[in-house]
């Protein structure tokens, strides 16, 4: 009897974890076609202005990459000149931005 019991307790463990899988596999279904939905109302010519924000961004991510590369390649021959001078002569060196932020 307390096998039959058991099994029954273990039979609604497992109806609760397929109402809870299930109920979770609805919601996840029902997100991806609202994306659907929603990316079927945009046109032609909207997806490539889209594309077209998307290269240039990715321009505008490089040439920042770059700048910085450059500014931090700068500040290291300034450092290592500025060895010489007074710490006066450092302080700009110092107050030169690590990062760009958009």
């Amino acid at each position: 009897m307390t096998a039959s019991a058991d099994d029954a307790e273990s039979d609604s463990a497992q109806a609760d974890d397929l109402d809870d899988a299930s109920a979770a596999r609805n919601a996840y279904q029902s997100v991806v076609e609202d994306g659907k939905q929603a990316s079927a109302g945009i046109s032609t010519e909207d997806r490539k202005t889209m594309e077209e924000f998307k290269s240039i961004l990715q321009e505008v991510r490089q040439l920042m990459d770059k700048a910085m590369r450059d500014l931090r390649a700068r500040n290291g021959q300034q450092a290592s000149g500025a060895a010489g001078y007074p710490l006066a002569a450092q302080v700009g060196a110092s107050a030169t931005p690590t990062s760009i932020t958009i």
